[in-house]
């Protein structure tokens, strides 16, 4: 009895060094180089804990990754459609009360019309208001036709001032010519008085002081009178510059021309 309880513990022995040497020669330690975020183990105080994680192929996590992602998205759109479906439902609701209440509305509209008495103020209101119109259209013809009348008038009186303005022009013109002849012959006088007098002055006396004096008097006159006569032609120019000048500033319609 004591050697049969001796063999089976021999035995016992046996399958167990058997299964440590099969444990040592499979399920052997491996050194594996992991990127950062690819261990999903929670760390302990000191070291992580291997004793219960399992080695799981890249491919596999990226599967269950895409079905994940997959059902997301699938799951978010139908959530935007039952968002859409409600807002609609809501908007149709929205529609229906306005709808609705603008119905109630009208009715009392209606209601409100078919009891409203038409006295005599509301008929004479109306009268006017259909008699106004057309007054208004009448007056509105009366208007465009006056401003018609006015634009052709303007015309005219533009017209008229332009022909005035040309007519002083020419005249301006004249006036200029005149001056400019004055002058020429002005100079020329000037300057035979002035050989006279030199000849004079070396006469030896043959005329007489009276003469001298005679022909000097006779052409400071002279001289007096162009001078006065220049001085004339200039102001009467100034006149007309400044009349030509009023008749162009006149050509130019006015808002005050307008409104009369």
């Amino acid at each position: 009895m004591y050697f049969r309880q001796e063999i089976e513990d021999t035995i016992r022995d046996i399958n167990k060094v058997n299964d440590l040497k099969i444990k040592f020669a499979f399920n052997l330690e491996v050194q594996l180089l992991l990127k950062q975020g690819q261990v999903e183990v929670e760390s302990g105080p000191v070291i992580p804990c291997f004793s219960d994680s399992v080695l799981v192929h890249k491919s596999a996590v990226e599967e269950l990754n895409k079905a994940i992602r997959t059902l997301g998205s699938g799951k978010i759109t139908s959530m935007v459609e039952s968002k859409d479906f409600k807002k609609g439902i809501i908007q149709l609701d929205w529609e229906h009360k306005k709808m609705h209440m603008l119905i109630e509305d009208y009715h009392e509209k209606i209601r409100n019309t078919q009891m409203l008495r038409v006295n005599r103020d509301i008929q004479q209101f109306l009268n006017e208001e259909e008699s106004g119109g057309k007054k208004q259209v009448k007056e509105i013809q009366t208007l465009e036709h006056t401003l018609a009348i006015q634009n052709r008038y303007q015309q005219q009186v533009i017209d008229s001032k332009k022909r005035v303005l040309k007519e002083l022009k020419k005249v301006v013109r004249q006036k200029e010519k005149v001056n400019e002849e004055f002058e020429a012959k002005l100079k020329e006088m000037n300057f035979d008085y002035n050989i006279r007098k030199n000849v004079s002055q070396e006469n030896d006396g043959s005329v007489s002081d009276a003469k001298q004096r005679e022909k000097r008097y006779k052409g400071i006159v002279q001289r007096n009178r162009l001078v006065a006569l220049v001085k004339m032609q200039a102001q009467q120019l100034s006149i007309l510059g400044t009349e030509v000048e009023r008749l162009r500033m006149r050509t130019f319609p006015t808002l005050r021309s307008l409104n009369q």
